[in-house]
Formats: structure tokens, sequence, C-alpha cells
């Protein structure tokens, strides 16, 4: 502990201003004989000079002295550091004015004659909270420094603390980037243009220097006329600088580098010290700031990963459907097709033989072959689902087969009052597509988004398109009913429907999804209950081989 004290006192620097030589020595003897050092100066003109150029811990003065009073010292040294702790010597004559700069600032006062255990007494309590100021500082600054878990919004928290506790007026944070050099990652009072300029890799300048050397570094005066930082050119206004490295467990992060330009005080053995409690709190903050970056960026690319997953799975359920699907629908249709196509033949026979029938019973014939033929188109849509069609795909306008597609329905949106919205991209390249298919698919989502709009006022469809990131995008979109959140994960499905019994067999959206998925695009939609749906579709952009 007695150690320990030694340390702080050498590091403490006392400023004896008196007029009358023998209170100067009497003091200096005493605190120098206690291991403090001590500057004496016999006016508080001479005292303020040396307070601009030195940094000292305690002023003790004498309040009535020639060419400035004790209140004026008072005054300005607590302009220049308004932490530095002065105590005041008075005569009896000048209580009245020693208790007014008790309100003005000073720590205490003692009275002449003075005892001096009394005078030392106070000089240490004085000290000491000097001292205490600074480590609550330092205590306050880690309370906010790891409240903070952002890499970019914990930079300028620091380089604000860094200039409070280190009493600096420019100060700068440099990281090592991806090329394992130092850049600038945050600053106070730095020129962008050196900003920008700063690349150091380990051992070049002085910042290289000390990320090597691994040791706080107090530099003062001109850089030039350091001897260990020959041959390197600092900037003018610096007039004392420290740089402490940023280290983490097992290894360097960066440096932290403060300046002063104004003032003429240079850094002390006291500054290293604080300097290098905060610089390690500095490091451990950064450091997990770069920790909860890490553990963001893994556990979003865990979500990414998840996401195509999911969809993948999708993928999988869906193509399972289609397959499993196929199997049955292709057994069905042909044991179905052969006695479908016997009824529809004795109906023929019994419709041609109903002459001298009863109207009612030539209609229940009809309707019989009605639903008769209507099962026969079921099966050959089912076949048409469950085969694999060779496909004939040529360079083709996507645009175009749009444009016929309208055309084939555009009789059905006259007549439902439908207004048709084209929004169509000029520079769209050709895509390698089997026209008749892919009409398929727009036929079949068209016609859903008529039916959608149904007793829809001022029903509209619009049909986009663009050319983005190597691929084709054909948005066709409509302001009708729109799809329940219960139901859009199912419309993909085989046989699913919302229309009314007898108006869809559910394998339209189907059929379009193996369609698109055949020729390596995507299809998907977007949709607000009540408001209208989005079905997107993706092509790739091919070559013409």
């Amino acid at each position: 502990m007695n150690n320990q004290n030694e340390i702080l006192k050498e590091d403490q620097k006392i400023l004896v201003i008196d007029d009358e030589q023998g209170i100067r020595d009497l003091l200096q003897n005493e605190f120098t004989l206690l291991g403090y050092k001590v500057i004496t100066a016999n006016n508080g003109l001479d005292g303020i000079e040396i307070l601009k150029k030195e940094k000292v811990n305690l002023v003790i003065s004498d309040m009535k002295m020639p060419k400035m009073d004790g209140l004026q010292v008072l005054e300005n040294v607590k302009k220049i550091d308004s932490d530095t702790e002065v105590i005041m010597i008075t005569g009896y004559g000048t209580i009245a004015s020693a208790v007014e700069s008790m309100k003005r600032g000073a720590y205490d006062f003692v009275q002449k004659p003075f005892n001096l255990d009394e005078i030392t007494s106070l000089a240490e309590k004085a000290l000491e909270k000097a001292e205490l100021r600074v480590l609550l500082a330092l205590y306050e600054a880690s309370k906010v420094i790891f409240s903070v878990v952002k890499l970019e919004e914990l930079l300028p928290v620091l380089i604000g603390l860094s200039r409070k506790i280190l009493r600096t007026e420019n100060a700068s944070i440099m990281l090592f980037g991806p090329d394992k050099k130092l850049y600038i990652a945050s600053s106070y009072g730095i020129d962008d243009d050196i900003k920008k300029s700063v690349h150091l890799a380990i051992g070049e300048r002085v910042a290289g220097k000390i990320a090597e050397w691994k040791k706080t570094t107090i530099i003062v005066g001109p850089l030039e006329k350091d001897p260990r930082f020959t041959g390197i050119n600092g900037r003018d206004q610096i007039k004392s600088s420290i740089i402490c490295p940023l280290l983490a467990k097992t290894d360097i992060l960066g440096v932290l580098c403060a300046a002063r330009t104004k003032s003429e005080v240079p850094f002390n053995v006291s500054d290293l010290r604080f300097g290098n409690i905060f610089s390690a709190q500095v490091s451990q903050a950064i450091d997990n700031a770069r920790l909860y970056d890490e553990l963001q960026k893994k556990i979003d690319a865990l979500n990414q990963a998840y996401t195509k997953l999911a969809d993948m799975q999708n993928e999988i359920i869906q193509t399972e459907k289609l397959a499993a699907i196929g199997e049955l629908t292709s057994g069905v249709a042909h044991e179905l097709n052969n006695p479908l196509t016997t009824i529809i033949g004795l109906v023929d026979l019994l419709m041609e033989e109903s002459i001298a029938q009863p109207a009612s019973s030539l209609e229940d014939l009809k309707t019989i072959k009605e639903q008769a033929g209507r099962c026969s188109r079921i099966i050959l849509n089912l076949l048409q689902f469950s085969r694999r069609h060779e496909t004939e795909k040529k360079m083709t306008q996507i645009n175009e087969i749009l444009d016929k597609s309208l055309e084939l329905i555009q009789y059905e949106f006259k007549n439902s009052d439908i207004a048709l919205v084209k929004n169509y991209a000029e520079d769209m390249p050709e895509a390698k597509v089997d026209p008749f298919h892919i009409q398929q698919v727009f036929l079949n989502i068209l016609n859903n988004a008529r039916h959608a709009l149904k007793d829809k006022t001022k029903p509209t469809i619009t049909v986009k398109t663009e050319h983005a990131a190597e691929k084709i995008k054909i948005y066709l979109s409509d302001n009708g009913c729109g799809i329940s959140p219960n139901i859009i994960n199912k419309i993909f499905d085989p046989f699913f429907t919302t229309k009314e019994v007898g108006k869809g067999t559910g394998l339209g959206l189907s059929i379009s999804y193996g369609i698109i998925r055949e020729h390596g695009g995507e299809i998907h939609v977007q949709s607000k209950e009540g408001e209208g749906s989005m079905f997107i579709i993706e092509l790739p952009v091919q070559s013409k081989k």
C-alpha cells in the first residue's frame, strides 16, 4: 500500500504561489520530503503562466499579493482547469476574502501562522478529491460505454468521453480494417481529407508504431524532435498527444489517439495512468460490440438459411403433391374415360330416338350429356396436368405473349366493364420459353382475376413487365376481393378452389405453377383481403442456344 501511495505522489504536482520567500521554501521542502513534485512562483501572474504550460494537481496560493491577489488567481486557475483544487493561505485581515474564495470554488483555506501538519493533511485530502473525481468520471464512462452494443453507435460516444476524460481538443479511434491496416473509424477535430487518406500498416507512422509496441505513449512538443519517431513528420498544431493501444484478449483492435492543439499543458504521468484505464474500457467495449455484430450476422444468416429451407421444403411438398396427384389422376382418367365415352355415345343415340318422347325427357338427356362432357373435360385437364409434355422453347418476347393472351379474353373484360392498364418495360429482352404454355399461365391468372372482380366498383386489372438482375418479371394485379390469409398458402395446391361447385377444377394455378417451375422461374402472390391480389412471375433471361 505504501508503494502505491508513493507512486501516486510522484504523479502529483503542487504549485505554491506566495510573495514571501520563507513560505515558499518551507512548503516546497515539506511537500518534496513527502514525495510530491513542487513548483513555486512569487506572484500570481507568474503562477498562472506556469499553469498554462504545465499540468498542476493542486495550487496553494496566498490571498494577499502584489500584481494579482488570491481571488484573481483562483478565477484564472478555474478558467484554465476547473478540476484543479486550490487552497488559500490567509492572514487575519483577509478572512472575509478567504470565505469568499470558498464560495468561488476553493477547496479550503488555512490561516497564518499555519501548522505544517494542518496544511499537508489538507493538501492530501484535496489531491484525493481530484483523484476521486477522475475515477468517478471513468466509472460513469464505463456505465455509458457498456450500455451501447452497436459499434456505429458506440464509437461517437467513445470519442466524446475521450475528449472529456483526457482533456483534449482532438481525438480519434483507429481500427484495423479487412486489409489489416489502421483506418480512422471515428474522430473529432480531424479534417475529412486526413481521415480518408489514413491507412497504416503495423509499424507505420506513429499510430502503427504504437500498435506494434502495444504500449501507451505520450509525445510532448514537435514530433521531429522525438528520437522514437525519427523521420516522421507531425502536424504543426499538435502540442502534446497521448496514444493508447486498444488491446483485446488475444489481439490488438486499434489505437486511441488524443491530441492537445490549443492547451499548452502537456500530457503527464497521471494522464498516462488514466489513459491506460480508459483505453482498457474502450477496448472491452469495442470487442463486445464486434462480438455482438458477429453474433447478429450469424443470427441473420441463420434466419436466411431457415427461410430458404422453409421455401425449399414448401417446394418439395408442392412437387410431391404434383407427383402424387399425377400418378393418381393418370390411372383414374384412364379408367373413367372409356365409360364416359360410352355414356355420351348412348345419350346421343337416345336423343336421336327421343323425337316421340316428352320434352322433359329430352332436357334430361341434354343435361346428362352436358355433365358427362364436363366430366370428360375434367379428365382432359387431369391428363394434361399429370403428363409431362415435351415443351418447345424458343426465344420470344414476353410482352407479345401477354398481348396475345389479352386479345383472347378482351371480350370477357369488355362485358364485365373491367379497365385494363398495361405498363410494359421497353427494354425487355427475349426469353427462351414455350409460348403456348406461358400463355396458358397468363390466361389462368387473368381469368381468376376477372372472377375476383365480380360486383366490384371500377374493376381494374394491371399488367406490368420489367427487366432486372437477369430476370424478367411479370406483375398481374387486380383490385378485387383479394385472398384470405388462411388460404393463401394453399392456392397452388391441386384441386384447391374458392369458386362455386361446377365453376372450377382447382387445377389452373397448380398447372401454372408447374409450367413456371419447368421454365426455371418462380411464381408467387401478394394479396390483401378486400383490396386485391398481385401475381408475380419471374423468368430467367437465357441465352439463345
